[in-house]
């Protein structure tokens, strides 16, 4: 371990002359070395890059004020990124990485200069066998080429899909192990892309409950807990952003705030440069850019540390998501998606949230969670038993830019877990809307979600349906084997249903709904069916995806006209004597969940 020693000390001396530490140039001190990050460095060719060669590098470990590490090249792994772009091997050292125990997630992006300050690369990858001193680097080389105006050599590559894993061959396994920082069966297993860790104010079962759905999403990153997100909607400056500094890129800030934290590589005029690896990998993005505070860095016994930060406030729009790192141009930020909910819970008291969503692709995800997270904060529990109305307002735009909204109400119910399934009828068509194959640059600009919530359960059931007649209302037979052979009815006039809703309390109540049988023009002697249903079934939503529906403005209306729990649906079905077939249908909502039903009776027109 001497060579770690010799480094710390290399430090020590680094560290007593860098009270310049976070002015925008580069800072040197007597002996030429640089004290401080540079913001748009010249970038030292990626072949120059051997073995042996020391560099100086900047990150936070708490704060914003970048600090010094030092960083010992152990040679290059030809293409390990992409084909031309080499990954740079390096061992780092300070203070803050030996309490951490190795290089961290949230690390990414961290510049590493030669000691006159040309730019080696950024932090990126570790060791896939675990938390160590050694890295792999991005070539700063290929990442100044992100920036506009920059060199155009790395301009192919870097379109094509980066590497999450980089394989090393038994002579640089070697090299890792001879550093006495791993084994070489260690260094065997390789690099691996440092996850990025992803800044979530959701806490508890609400963050497991994230955390479980976000894995199935996508790779690439770790879900943290972190404080509030109130400063990410305050105002910031974007001279907050410095080279080795935090950097946030957010999805969503707000009442839900998903945010990947990591370090700014370079600031080149209004162009940022940050992580050395992909967030999505989407190529064009719309991410908003974030200052943000590092609250420590958290060791981790059975993987790698990662950065706990608070997010700042907006200071640019993340414009590039490219497999080398993400482009911010500084300024305003990028266009947002806002879902808003106006809850009342069982207290009586209202609270409205908001969330700003960047990145459309994710609107269902984050309009769900973010609803879900405040039926749970309003209801005091997210396993508890409730019910509730809710309205659902979808705002979008078809591809060719023609707006549209839909706009829904109905009830929900639930035994246990109510604001799970409360969401559901969130979750569903907004799923349907963002996965749709129709139009892809289709997109929900706007969701808005309001309700009055209860902590108790309140379902019905059809216990009886009276019809009217003559002399009031009589019985309607409740099971197809008992009808008469026809119901009559002359064309114009209206059947009227009473029905006998009951409680799980046993109280029973009435619902009324009614249908007109149309003109004799169009129904005279023609016979069918009138047929009532009451509810859905919760799997009503996997008809979105019949073949039927097979263009966008098809999913809009069915979701527009999709079933409700608190529904009643009356519908007369006529076939003319002409053959062709006259349907005419009534919807009515109840003010409570009702359990589905279904009566069917024939019925001819005089």
């Amino acid at each position: 371990m001497q060579g770690r020693r010799v480094l710390v000390a290399a430090l020590a001396s680094l560290a007593l002359t860098g009270a310049g530490l976070a002015m925008p140039g580069a800072v040197q001190a007597a002996d030429g070395d640089i004290t401080a990050p540079i913001p748009c460095p010249e970038a030292l060719p990626m072949a120059d890059a051997v073995d042996g060669m020391e560099g100086i590098g900047f990150t936070v470990e708490r704060g914003t004020t970048p600090e010094p590490f030092s960083a010992k090249i152990l040679g290059r792994i030809q293409d390990g990124i992409l084909p031309g772009v080499d990954m740079i091997m390096a061992e780092i050292d300070s203070p803050a990485v030996e309490r951490a125990g190795g290089v961290w997630q949230g690390m990414s992006g961290s510049p590493v200069y030669t000691k006159d300050g040309k730019l080696i690369g950024a932090v990126a990858y570790g060791l896939s066998s675990g938390p160590t001193s050694i890295i792999g680097l991005t070539p700063g080389e290929s990442m100044k080429s992100l920036v506009t105006g920059g060199s155009s050599a790395a301009t192919v590559s870097k379109t094509l899909a980066g590497p999450q894993k980089i394989a090393v061959s038994k002579a640089q396994a070697s090299t890792l192990a001879a550093t006495d920082e791993v084994t070489a069966s260690q260094a065997s297993a390789g690099f691996q892309r440092l996850l990025i860790p992803l800044m979530t104010n959701a806490k508890g079962r609400m963050f497991d409950r994230l955390n479980k759905s976000l894995s199935s999403r996508l790779s690439g990153f770790r879900l943290v807990s972190t404080g509030s997100s109130a400063a990410a909607t305050q105002a910031a400056e974007p001279e907050q952003v410095v080279a080795g500094g935090n950097f946030a890129a957010a999805i969503s800030y707000g009442s839900l705030t998903l945010s990947g934290v990591g370090t700014t590589t370079m600031v080149c005029g209004d162009e940022v440069v940050a992580f050395g690896h992909p967030m999505q990998g989407v190529g064009r993005s719309s991410y908003s850019a974030h200052v943000a505070n590092a609250v420590y860095v958290q060791p981790d016994s059975l993987g790698f540390p990662f950065k706990v930060a608070n997010l700042g406030g907006v200071v640019g729009t993340v414009a590039q998501d490219k497999n080398l790192g993400i482009v911010t141009t500084l300024g305003s930020g990028p266009t947002v998606y806002p879902v808003i909910s106006k809850l009342t819970g069982p207290d009586g008291t209202a609270q409205t949230t908001t969330t700003q969503l960047t990145d459309p692709t994710w609107m269902d995800y984050v309009a769900a969670n973010h609803v879900y997270l405040h039926a749970v904060k309003v209801m005091g529990s997210d396993g508890s038993t409730g019910s509730g109305s809710l309205s659902l307002r979808i705002e979008g735009a078809q591809a060719n830019g023609t707006t549209y909204t839909i706009a829904r109400k109905d009830h929900v119910s639930a035994d246990d877990y109510f604001a799970s399934y409360y969401t559901d009828e969130v979750y569903y068509p907004l799923e349907a809307l963002v996965w749709q194959q129709f139009q892809k640059k289709a997109k929900v600009t706007r969701v808005v979600v309001s309700g009055t919530l209860t902590d108790t359960s309140a379902k019905s059931t059809v216990s009886a349906v009276r019809v009217l007649g003559a002399n009031g209302y009589g019985t309607l037979p409740t099971t197809f084997n008992t009808l008469p052979t026809t119901f009559k009815r002359k064309p114009g006039s209206t059947i009227k249903l009473r029905l006998t809703l009951k409680s799980e309390s046993g109280a029973a109540t009435y619902a009324y709904t009614s249908v007109k049988v149309p003109t004799a023009a169009s129904t005279s002697k023609a016979t069918g069916t009138m047929k009532l249903t009451t509810g859905k079934s919760d799997w009503y939503w996997e008809n979105l995806y019949s073949d039927s529906i097979n263009t966008y403005p098809k999913l809009v209306s069915a979701i527009q006209k999709a079933r409700t729990f608190d529904e009643m649906r009356l519908k007369l079905t006529l076939v003319k004597t002409s053959g062709t077939t006259v349907s005419v249908t009534t919807l009515t909502q109840g003010s409570t969940v009702i359990a589905p039903y279904s009566l069917t009776k024939k019925i001819t027109v005089l």
